[in-house]
């Protein structure tokens, strides 16, 4: 379960242990239904590659093809849920932006809603049809035989007829049965929950997983640069006769994330001056 977090959804079980309860809960849920979505992905793919080449090379052509294209972009719609900028920089803004951001959905999230939505509809029309294999098989044969009684007098098309497969006509005889649309809905539902559960979690007002981990990598960021800081600082007092601190020279307060300015460098305008002084005063 670890491996499918990390290497899955890109969730760090250490940071993850650091969580509530009920983050922890989610989380594990998302994983194994991922883990769900993934088998049936792989499931369909291979019976579409089945379904259209008629043997059993297909399905592993499918399973490896589109499985692996599948895969890619579910995984990475997914991915994009989990991951929040680094260091976030309010805004000012007025109301009604502020209302509209949140009544308006982003950009990013139509398009990872939209793809996993056309995924999960090209996985569920293979592995709802595996679920009625038997009437799937029927409905070919038929339409089949149909075909040749139509092309009878030319036997190079009779050949080509009696080699073919129809996975369509097959998905559109079986989009009036009742079990198959139920069954079609439920699939499509499976391979959208990793991605609500996900969305909730990112949303909600108590987010632990995201922070934790952004305070560390700060932690990490913050030591690495003052050390740096240290070290240049030692080439700088040897390099040059006059005194220079470089902690002092910094024009963020928030160094090395660089989003506030210090009060004395914080000027957005003002005259040739004003300007002049500001300089000399660096």
């Amino acid at each position: 379960m670890q491996y499918l977090f990390k290497e899955g959804l890109g969730i760090d079980p250490l940071v993850l242990n650091k969580t509530n309860d009920k983050e922890k809960y989610l989380y594990k849920l998302s994983g194994i239904m991922f883990a769900v979505s993934l088998l049936i992905i792989f499931i369909s793919d291979a019976y579409s590659g089945y379904l259209y080449s008629g043997d059993i090379l297909g399905g592993v052509v499918g399973v490896f093809f589109m499985g692996f294209i599948h895969f890619s972009i579910y995984r990475l719609s997914l991915l994009t849920v989990t991951t929040r900028p680094f260091v976030e920089k309010e805004i000012e803004s007025n109301k009604l932006k502020r209302i509209l951001s949140r009544l308006l959905p982003s950009m990013s999230g139509i398009l990872r809603w939209s793809f996993t939505g056309l995924i999960a509809i090209a996985v569920a029309f293979p592995a709802t049809t595996l679920l009625h294999h038997r009437e799937g098989t029927i409905i070919q044969d038929n339409h089949r035989s149909q075909l040749l009684k139509d092309v009878k007098n030319e036997s190079l098309a009779i050949n080509e007829i009696s080699e073919s497969n129809y996975p369509f006509v097959i998905f559109e005889t079986l989009l009036t049965y009742r079990t198959f649309q139920i069954g079609l809905i439920f699939i499509t539902l499976i391979l959208f929950v990793p991605l609500f559960l996900l969305s909730y979690l990112r949303n909600g007002k108590i987010y632990q997983y995201t922070r934790i981990l952004r305070d560390g990598q700060k932690e990490d960021i913050k030591l690495d640069f003052f050390n740096t800081i240290k070290d240049s600082q030692l080439i700088v007092d040897n390099k040059f006769p006059k005194q220079i601190n470089l902690e002092e020279v910094i024009v963020y307060m928030d160094a090395p994330f660089n989003t506030q300015f210090k009060n004395r460098y914080n000027r957005a305008f003002g005259n040739k001056e004003e300007f002049y002084n500001y300089l000399t005063s660096l």
